[in-house]
């Protein structure tokens, strides 16, 4: 997959990323009192996922191919 157009993001458990200039960092809010860093890469950046998501959220669309007998044990 690539992500070239605005509004493309990357979702990682670890991200490489390198640019000519950074703004950042900065602490941002999450849940609760869960906390983040934000950054944003300016000219010429690249980002590339080194290590993926131990669990990921399923898509809504996986709900069809449960089977019928499987919905009554949640």
């Amino acid at each position: 997959m690539d992500c070239y157009e605005m509004g493309d993001t990357l979702h990682g458990s670890k991200i490489y990323a390198e640019a000519r200039k950074v703004d950042g960092p900065r602490v941002i809010v999450k849940t609760g009192r869960h906390r983040a860093q934000s950054i944003t890469l300016i000219e010429n950046a690249k980002a590339v996922i080194v290590k993926k998501l131990k669990y990921a959220h399923k898509d809504e669309d996986n709900s069809e191919k449960i089977p019928d007998g499987a919905n009554t044990m949640l």
